[in-house]
């Protein structure tokens, strides 16, 4: 019979993946921290009317 949830190597290999993701994008971030806060804050801009928490406003 064949299990029909996740198996818990892919889940693991996917957690790894991710933390690897998030240190690349941290050090991009640091080593380029004007441009990245600039950026952020446009997209805080663009998504403000979208946001579900009344930021619209």
């Amino acid at each position: 019979m064949r299990a029909t949830g996740l198996r818990s190597e892919a889940v693991l290999a996917r957690h790894a993946q991710m933390a690897v993701l998030d240190v690349l994008y941290v050090a991009v971030a640091q080593r380029t921290y004007a441009s990245t806060t600039a950026a952020m804050a446009a997209t805080q801009e663009a998504v403000r009317p979208y946001r579900g928490d009344g930021g619209g406003n």
